[in-house]
């Protein structure tokens, strides 16, 4: 990691009271609930993508490794390759892919209005 950046898996600080967070929005978490999500990891696998977006102070969509996935969700590998892949399929995420094998993808929540519902 760079020397003055912070890791972006960790919690910010606010300048008040130093105590961390990532705001949840109300509609986000209703419709993750209303979701209905068929894999095991899709939930934890968006929950990962909305903290990097958030951690961010721009709110910039995120590069993120499948090995970052794996590191903060506890899964394998096959596991939240099959949850991106169900997020992507449902219009829940896009996707900008990285070129090559160890380039991250690029990740990004769409909103919530604009998921499609589960066949």
């Amino acid at each position: 990691m760079a020397v003055g950046r912070r890791d972006p898996w960790h919690p910010r600080r606010t300048y008040r009271t130093g105590s961390a967070f990532v705001k949840l929005f109300d509609g986000l978490a209703l419709a993750m609930i209303k979701a209905r999500l068929v894999r095991e990891a899709g939930p934890y696998v968006l929950l990962a993508i909305h903290w990097r977006v958030q951690s961010d102070y721009k709110r910039n969509p995120q590069a993120i490794t499948l090995r970052e996935f794996c590191a903060a969700t506890g899964y394998a590998r096959s596991t939240v390759q099959l949850a991106l892949a169900e997020l992507e399929q449902r219009g829940i995420i896009k996707v900008r892919r990285g070129n090559g094998r160890s380039a991250a993808s690029v990740y990004e929540i769409v909103h919530q209005s604009r998921w499609t519902a589960p066949e």
